[in-house]
């Protein structure tokens, strides 16, 4: 699997090292396992591949942390904070779609935070798939909301795309069903903005 950058080895973002290398090796071995059946292995090596591209597991685990605290402004503000620590390490790293699928493919809430966030900061690894899954099966609202900010991306720059017409019938029907909340809410508001960026055919 080609991830991130071909002739690139290492790679300092916001100081750390970054092994690209090893990050496309694990990918790879993770795609090979899943082809043997092996699941648990490449679950494994895929949340190997996911610290690499951090180059901080501590990121993830302080997501983890803050996702468990008392729900108000001040968690969401600090998950917010590691949101855009993430999508500017993007900007700086440039990965590929497939990179950041395999890392929201690994499941757990942080990394799946993680590759969204990624997505907004390397907008040509936005991907349709990742987006449609954060907002039809969301492990939260905060996830769904960023869903939706990848998908608003998304429409934005391939607004008559086949691809962009399917995402908006996802939008559609989960603001039609009430499963972004509140008619007043964040979700509510985002998911009528992609709608209006993209033409009803």
């Amino acid at each position: 699997m080609g991830v991130l950058a071909d002739r690139i080895t290492t790679l300092e973002a916001g100081g750390v090292k970054v092994q690209l290398g090893q990050v496309a090796g694990k990918l790879e071995a993770a795609e090979l396992a899943d082809q043997s059946g092996d699941h648990e292995l490449a679950a494994r090596l895929r949340h190997e591949a996911v610290e690499l591209i951090t180059g901080n597991a501590a990121q993830t685990a302080q997501f983890s942390q803050t996702r468990q605290a008392p729900s108000g402004w001040r968690r969401t503000a600090e998950l917010e904070r590691q949101m855009h620590r993430w999508a500017d390490e993007a900007r700086t790293m440039s990965p590929t779609r497939a990179s950041l699928e395999g890392v929201f493919a690994d499941g757990s809430e942080a990394n799946r935070a993680m590759a969204l966030a990624m997505m907004t900061g390397a907008p040509s690894a936005a991907s349709y798939t990742t987006a449609i899954d954060a907002i039809t099966a969301p492990r939260s609202a905060f996830e769904q909301y960023h869903g939706l900010v990848v998908a608003r991306l998304l429409a934005s720059r391939n607004p008559t795309a086949d691809e962009t017409q399917r995402l908006r019938e996802v939008v559609q029907v989960a603001l039609q069903s009430g499963a972004l909340g509140a008619p007043n809410s964040d979700r509510v508001t985002l998911a009528k903005r992609i709608l209006e960026l993209t033409p009803n055919e």
